[in-house]
């Protein structure tokens, strides 16, 4: 037994020896993405697979000084789209239609003049064919307005309705201090506006989704103002629940950033929050924060940023989490305004090592924020970067798109799961939760499908990515959906895609 127990600590000891560092090599222009005529930016990229066909997709917008614009994916290289909207674009969020439907969606919230003029989200739908049509009007979600910030997808209604979710616009301040956000019912052919009490009045403006107890039931969590997660406890009714899930004395302004992250393979989802401002979206010079890294523990958060080795004293914008060494833990890359960008690598045993420069941005151009996807699908995670201040040309930059290089070898082995909607019909893939377990179930990697990082915009990213380090062999793989509905598949190969649901 003794014996036994020191070959499986040297194997555990050999697997963290051998894990690797990424490298990335910019492909912006050579997979066919513009490079000319930097731009402002403001929290995008957005990641989705718009014509159904297993690659992801790119949105792309450029705040209120050029157009947001569709990039499809034809197997690793990118043609422009038909769609074109120039507006004082904030957020685009995307989200299924159903879980019969193939058709994606997605809303553009518009700024409303700082107050002067409360304007209505854009609703769009994208199809299979490539044909994106603007529903606002015909789906009904042209009764309210603001000056909008975000949108968050998900079932207000208590695990009622799965099918087809509902949706809630965050929108800043408006001029006469009223209601800020509201909501929308998802009908199935029409959206029906709702009032959220509870909610309606926060001074946030941005927003995602989580499930902090595991309960399947989202949460939201909120932030620019003060740091905020709110609960249902009726059909579109919401809670305060902040003090209850978060440790007293921290620091809840200057939010920019959040990422759900199960770090250490427990089966719940920790939580890495970026800061970097305080009051005003305009960055000042020397100003820096600190993040915070949350431990779930039992549905709480525990404040564990120390002891993980998370750097203080940073001008973070935004947050995305992979396994950017296919070791089998989740990595961060944390997008910075002023300074190289941050990836913290996940060393298996609850701390992270900061590594710098791995992502190339020019001295003069600011930071804004960043997705990892596997753009290629080649089982290393990639990473488009968003350039770009969001107010001063000055600052002005692309969107780059980094391919991650690194090195195929026997402890570098992936698996790619793409899911559809619940078998059964109950649910679309939004929020599912899929778990790989290897090495005879001794490591279990947990995801949600979604995105891997919220700021302003966000993304639906429904074939995920786990490392599996030297495994070669799947013992399972395991969607829960959002409805409860249960996949298992065992018995899986590395170095492949394997379906689950109905895509």
């Amino acid at each position: 037994m003794a014996f036994l127990r020191s070959t499986v600590l040297l194997l555990s000891l050999s697997a963290v020896a051998l894990a690797l560092l990424p490298s990335f090599e910019e492909v912006t222009a050579a997979v066919g993405l513009p490079v000319g005529n930097p731009r402002k930016k403001y929290g995008g990229p957005t990641i989705a697979d718009l014509d159904h066909d297993g690659w992801p997709d790119l949105i792309l917008c450029h705040h209120d000084n050029f157009f947001a614009r569709v990039f499809y994916n034809n197997r690793g290289r990118f043609s422009r789209g038909d769609f074109s909207v120039w507006v004082d674009t904030h957020a685009i969020v995307p989200a299924p239609v159903s879980p019969t439907s193939k058709n994606v969606r997605f809303s553009l919230s518009v700024g409303g003049a700082f107050g002067r003029y409360p304007t209505r989200p854009q609703l769009f739908e994208a199809n299979p064919s490539r044909q994106i049509s603007n529903i606002t009007t015909s789906a009904g979600v042209d009764k309210a307005g603001g000056r909008g910030r975000t949108a968050i997808y998900m079932d207000l209604s208590l695990s009622k309705n799965h099918k087809h979710l509902d949706v809630v616009f965050m929108n800043a301040r408006p001029k006469d201090n009223g209601v800020s956000h509201f909501g929308y019912e998802n009908k199935g052919s029409y959206y029906q506006l709702r009032a959220l009490p509870g909610f309606e009045y926060d001074r946030n403006w941005y927003g995602t989704a989580i499930d902090i107890d595991g309960d399947r039931n989202m949460e939201l969590i909120v932030y620019y103002n003060q740091l905020s997660v709110y609960k249902l406890t009726a059909p579109f009714t919401f809670a305060d629940i902040t003090s209850d899930v978060f440790p007293p004395g921290i620091e809840r302004y200057g939010v920019v950033a959040v990422a759900e992250i199960d770090f250490d393979n427990d089966g719940d989802f920790d939580l890495y929050v970026a800061r970097t401002k305080s009051g005003d979206l305009k960055w000042s010079p020397g100003a820096h924060f600190d993040d915070y890294l949350f431990e779930n523990r039992n549905g709480k958060y525990v404040d564990v940023t120390d002891k993980a080795g998370i750097p203080r004293g940073t001008t973070s914008r935004g947050v995305t989490v992979a396994d950017f060494n296919n070791d089998g833990y989740m990595d961060l890359l944390i997008t910075q305004y002023s300074e190289p960008d941050i990836v913290l690598m996940n060393q298996g045993d609850g701390t992270f090592a900061r590594e710098d420069n791995l992502l190339y941005r020019p001295a003069d151009v600011r930071g804004d924020n960043a997705v990892a996807f596997d753009y290629d699908l080649d089982g290393r995670v990639d990473v488009i970067s968003s350039q770009g201040d969001q107010h001063e040309l000055n600052y002005r930059g692309i969107y780059r798109l980094f391919r991650n290089k690194l090195p195929r070898r026997w402890y570098t082995r992936y698996l790619h799961v793409r899911v559809g909607s619940a078998p059964d019909g109950s649910a679309t893939a939004l929020h599912a939760v899929v778990t790989v377990a290897v090495g005879g179930g001794a490591r279990k990697v947990h995801q949600r499908v979604g995105t891997p990082g919220a700021t302003v915009s966000t993304s639906f990213i429904e074939t995920l990515h786990f490392g599996l380090g030297r495994h070669s062999y799947v013992d399972s793989v395991e969607v829960v959906y959002s409805s409860g509905y249960k996949v298992r598949k065992t018995g899986v190969w590395h170095g492949r895609t394997v379906n689950i649901g109905v895509v």
